[in-house]
């Protein structure tokens, strides 16, 4: 538009005064109609894009900011899991800072919370009166019986998404859904009970997505367990939650694993991990098209047969079938915990009653002995290096 001024100043006074009759007239317009349209797409200033907004490429971006920018093109993006690490979740606080992923999703996933308790954990983010003792029954109620979801990287994110809500208008508040299977354990008096539970865990996730999200056309950044959220096969025995979400609505979802590094013996570490070599942590980037993506798909699953040998649950597939994209948040020695006996053994008389009735519903539905817990192990803390735990020597 500044042109278009500059050419009135240009213009002779007694030219300006003639443009009354139509000749002039129609000259004017005939200048104006060639200039306008040139002025309004090269003329204005044009828009920086916003300092949050990255692309998510082959090569390696911020993290948090990529997993934002990846909700313009996808209404779930699912991120992979490493539980009670404490670098991923770290980095979904910087995701739930951002103020364009406030601005643009409304929803984030709890794997281990609950869908019976949908309700309480909406008036407690809503910032209504609940006590933590009330919010904890969330995932001890879970058809898991163990402690995974007492690590405090959990509750940490609950009351994290709580505070964020103070500020944000009713109707406009963040959301944790909780997506497993609606279990009552006063109605469970066995293994014949507890089974359809267990079972129904992919389906569960999968149907909470769909009624929560997709049916509302909302958004989710949906958090889970690398099994729940990895893109299967058409010859896997059971679908994931998400491969069932992306059959049902194609191309709505994009999954991010983690690296952990888990799945590699001590000969292939280097190799793997030096492919990483010049990343800014914690980074994400495309597999496909990558070195990384062409990984074979187990390197951050940790299997061992009874030979103590790593076991290969991924037989020939590469990482890319798997997953869109891969974030790093450090080498395998650099990942740290945060352990669930910080959450268990407080001395609070809830938390008391919670390791007793654990035991008893291990023995209820029949856990077997190599994964059952005592109240004394609850209560042994997790070494700060999360590799340095006993189930990966």
């Amino acid at each position: 538009m500044l042109f278009i001024r500059k050419l009135f100043v240009l213009l002779p006074t007694e030219l300006l005064s003639r443009l009354h009759n139509q000749f002039w007239t129609t000259l004017f317009s005939l200048i104006v109609s060639a200039v306008l349209p040139v002025c309004l797409t090269s003329c204005e200033p044009k828009q920086d894009p916003a300092p949050d907004a990255v692309v998510v490429s082959t090569k390696p971006v911020d993290a948090a900011k990529g997993i934002v920018s990846l909700f313009d093109q996808y209404q779930v993006v699912a991120l992979s899991e490493l539980h009670y690490n404490q670098e991923i979740w770290d980095i979904v606080e910087a995701v739930l800072d951002n103020s364009r992923f406030q601005s643009t999703v409304q929803n984030i996933a709890l794997e281990g919370g609950n869908a019976r308790y949908q309700p309480l954990m909406d008036r407690y983010t809503n910032g209504e009166s609940v006590t933590e003792a009330q919010i904890k029954q969330v995932w001890r109620n879970n058809t898991q019986v163990n402690t995974t979801y007492d690590a405090p990287v959990y509750l940490r994110m609950i009351n994290h998404v709580r505070r964020i809500n103070q500020s944000r208008a009713t109707g406009q508040k963040l959301r944790v859904i909780l997506l497993d299977p609606a279990i009552d354990w006063s109605s469970i008096k066995g293994e014949t009970d507890y089974f359809p539970f267990l079972l129904d865990r992919e389906p569960s996730m999968a149907r909470v997505i769909e009624k929560e999200v997709y049916v509302n056309n909302q958004k989710i950044l949906f958090i889970a367990g690398g099994p729940h959220v990895e893109r299967n096969l058409p010859t896997a025995p059971v679908k994931s939650a998400l491969t069932q979400l992306e059959e049902k609505h194609p191309k709505t979802t994009f999954n991010v694993a983690f690296y952990s590094g888990f799945g590699l013996d001590q000969q292939q570490l280097p190799q793997v991990e030096g492919l990483f070599s010049g990343w800014s942590k914690p980074a994400i980037a495309l597999l496909e098209g990558t070195p990384q993506g062409e990984l074979a798909a187990g390197i951050n699953t940790a299997a061992k047969g009874p030979d103590g040998q790593l076991i290969d649950l991924y037989p020939g597939l590469k990482l890319k079938q798997l997953f869109n994209a891969i974030i790093f948040a450090g080498k395998r020695g650099e990942l740290s915990t945060s352990s669930p006996s910080l959450g268990v053994c407080t001395g609070k008389p809830e938390d008391e009653a919670w390791k007793q009735e654990l035991l008893q519903r291990q023995q209820l539905v029949n856990v077997p002995p190599p994964l059952r817990t005592t109240a004394e192990d609850m209560c042994k803390p997790l070494p700060v290096r999360y590799f340095d735990q006993s189930i990966f020597k």
